[in-house]
């Protein structure tokens, strides 16, 4: 939320592709009334005045760098996106420090508006990391797989036909039992992606298994932590993650129905 007016200085990624440096779409989703969208380098603004949950859209030439100015009578803003016509378009939800169990707080109307204006088709969740420092008992565990059931539900009732990825944690820890929880967290949430008919990315198998965290760290694919991923390693997780995904799509087409 803010007071009247906002500037946001958007700056492209230098270490981003260089098709996604820059974008010609803008869209905003807001709960206030009498907002209104623009760059300090546009006199071109969009707006709407008449009711609050709406999305501006503002199409505009190819932007790389850009003070985005938000001015509205009742500041209060769900999203912004920056796309192009082309390419896979990632409505990411950044939770810092979530756990995953939080998506069903979000009103249901609210869901719905968002998912008409995007229509996903593939939800990614990853989650599990968080919640393991704190987990000392199995019975804790059994609850946090618990909660994350009935927010994979949630998803399956919004979207019952798109599929949901659930990556599950990685190896974390340098000594023997640092984290004692890890092992059965990860059965757990196996389980429960199954049973809720979601598919489970195991992401400490990916890494080597139980022990491999020391070797990312060694090789500079992880901080000395034994925690976060380094950049070096965060990409190549999500490299592997596509390669997954590329096959999976793969083996539920038909033959003629795949490229190149």
């Amino acid at each position: 939320e803010f007071d009247k007016a906002a500037v946001w200085k958007v700056r492209g990624n230098p270490i981003g592709h260089r098709t996604n440096q820059g974008w010609t779409q803008t869209r905003m989703w807001c709960a206030g009334a009498g907002t209104w969208l623009g760059s300090h380098d546009s006199a071109e603004w969009v707006g709407h005045a008449a009711r609050k949950d709406t999305m501006l859209v503002w199409q505009h030439p190819p932007l790389l760098d850009s003070d985005l100015v938000i001015q509205s009578d009742d500041g209060a803003l769900a999203g912004v996106e920056f796309t192009t016509p082309k390419g896979v378009f990632l409505h990411n939800l950044p939770m810092r420090g979530g756990s995953g169990t939080l998506f069903d707080d979000i009103p249901r109307d609210r869901w719905k508006r968002f998912l008409a204006q995007t229509n996903p088709g593939l939800v990614v969740l990853q989650f599990g990391g968080n919640a393991l420092a704190s987990m000392t008992q199995p019975s804790q565990v059994a609850r946090y797989a618990s909660a994350i059931g009935k927010n994979l539900d949630h998803f399956k009732a919004l979207m019952p036909h798109v599929p949901v990825v659930f990556v599950g944690p990685s190896d974390m820890g340098l000594a023997p039992n640092e984290f004692p929880m890890l092992a059965a967290t990860i059965d757990a949430l196996k389980h429960t992606a199954f049973v809720h008919g979601a598919m489970y990315w195991d992401l400490q198998a990916v890494m080597g298994g139980p022990g491999s965290m020391a070797q990312w760290v060694d090789e500079g694919l992880a901080a000395r932590d034994g925690v976060h991923f380094s950049p070096k390693g965060a990409k190549l997780i999500g490299q592997r993650l596509d390669m997954a995904l590329r096959r999976a799509m793969r083996a539920s087409q038909p033959t003629e129905h795949l490229g190149p």
